[in-house]
């Protein structure tokens, strides 16, 4: 690869790294972080800014030219990515967020005047709402930041908030309201206690409430069915009608989210959860990673083809998995840590090689190359949810894998993890599952039929 062609590549390596920060809770949310907000926004503006002489010391060997820069380090990417990361998850999984949702919350059970306004403070901190203005209902929030939006960018290094989807959300969840019975809704106390928690918690950690706030809802999106991460949605308020308080299972993780920050704190816990993206997004800048932008060069250059077939895209569907965890991974999670798998989810939480089982499922959820568990890897949601799920097995104590999962599943799970145990290494999570629970022993037939579709690929 030439310096000038990943030169020419470049926005399109920056506008992948920043939605790769953002997809897999975007995904989860149902949020979409657009290019062109990620064009507007300072973490771009910010990269851009040092890279041309980051690429020609470090890509091109052009000697280092001084200047009042000073030195660049050279994680100066990582660096980068990751001083923004937390703000940019929480700004895409806003309404997974506890300052959005305890705002509603109060707003509908009448502590609107009390809380609010403590609420609102947080958002003034981050410069996400005029620090003149007072507010005391969701409806003058949803205002300010209708008037603040157009400054995300510069205020927050962060692609602009969607407002009009918050006003449409805040609406229904309004209306839908007016129709739950007494006692549905979480009692004032409830809302100002955690709210208490979490203000209490970010001064321990040293941490504005915001980025605290920020933490946790990356946190419930990735732990929760999308349907319980939107207090609006059906799934809410069916539930709240049919006997349950709405927004309990949201509660009830940050709850869980707090617990776990005071015992590891602020930095471990977030290296935990935004691992998987900043590997996404670092992996972006990396010289050897084809871009679409060289692959249009190329064929531009070589008249229609490409010299080398391995510069070719190798589309997986890997949307299949997360159509299929969707509802359940929340569940499945559950059981694991309990120790006693009880639900079906087997084929796609933990996946296993083509060829092992011959059922429509086993054959729909096969990994069906090396290359393909490498992208399972890669992918911001499926590979942080098989780090978590293999932990949560590899934390419990005194139990075999028959008896966390019955059989066959204990087998299934022997060859899920030699699975990823060759495409990650003896020192990965998979390996260690393999030695607690199997004496280190693989799955031959995985390995065999690894080796058999890795010779007829060549």
């Amino acid at each position: 690869m030439t310096i000038k062609s990943y030169l020419l590549s470049f926005p399109e390596r920056v506008v992948r790294s920043v939605l790769g920060l953002g997809a897999g809770v975007a995904r989860e949310v149902g949020d979409v972080a657009l290019p062109a907000g990620v064009r507007r926004s300072q973490l771009y503006q910010n990269l851009v800014g040092t890279t041309l002489r980051y690429l020609a010391e470090n890509v091109g060997g052009v000697e280092a030219v001084r200047g009042t820069m000073g030195d660049i380090p050279e994680d100066f990417v990582a660096r980068r990515t990751a001083g923004n990361a937390v703000e940019v998850l929480g700004v895409v999984a806003f309404r997974a967020s506890p300052v959005w949702v305890l705002a509603a919350l109060a707003d509908l059970a009448g502590l609107g005047r009390h809380l609010i306004p403590e609420i609102a403070a947080s958002l003034k901190a981050r410069g996400l709402l005029e620090e003149a203005t007072e507010f005391t209902t969701v409806d003058q929030i949803l205002d300010g930041l209708e008037r603040t939006s157009g400054r995300l960018a510069s205020t927050i290094n962060a692609p602009p908030l969607n407002v009009a989807e918050l006003r449409a959300e805040w609406d229904a969840l309004r209306e839908e309201a007016r129709g739950l019975r007494p006692g549905r809704l979480p009692s004032p106390e409830t809302i100002r206690a955690l709210w208490s928690q979490l203000q209490a918690e970010s001064a321990r950690q040293g941490r504005s409430v915001f980025e605290t706030s920020s933490l946790m809802a990356v946190s419930a999106a990735r732990a929760l069915p999308r349907g319980v991460l939107r207090l609006g949605a059906s799934a809410g308020v069916g539930a709240a009608r049919s006997g349950q308080v709405l927004g309990a299972a949201l509660l009830d993780d940050y709850r869980r989210t707090l617990g776990e920050l005071r015992e590891v704190g602020y930095a471990a816990y977030a290296r935990r959860q935004l691992a998987p993206y900043m590997r996404a997004a670092v992996n972006q800048f990396s010289p050897g990673r084809s871009t679409l932008t060289e692959r249009i060069l190329n064929r531009i250059r070589f008249g229609g083809s490409a010299p080398d077939d391995r510069d070719r895209v190798v589309a997986y569907d890997l949307d299949r998995f997360l159509k299929a965890q969707e509802d359940v991974y929340a569940e499945a999670l559950q059981e694991l840590r309990a120790g006693h798998k009880r639900s079906h989810w087997m084929w796609f939480v933990f996946p296993q090689f083509d060829g092992l089982g011959s059922s429509a499922m086993s054959r729909s959820y096969a990994i069906r190359s090396l290359e393909e568990a490498q992208e399972y890897l890669r992918h911001p949601a499926l590979g942080a949810r098989l780090a978590e799920c293999t932990k949560a097995v590899n934390d419990l104590h005194g139990l075999s894998a028959r008896q966390i999962f019955g059989t066959p599943d204990d087998k299934k799970f022997r060859s899920s993890m030699t699975l990823f145990e060759l495409v990650s290494g003896p020192d990965s999570a998979f390996a260690s599952a393999l030695e607690k629970y199997f004496a280190g022993e693989r799955d031959a037939r995985t390995i065999e039929l690894v080796r058999l579709a890795s010779e007829g690929d060549r």
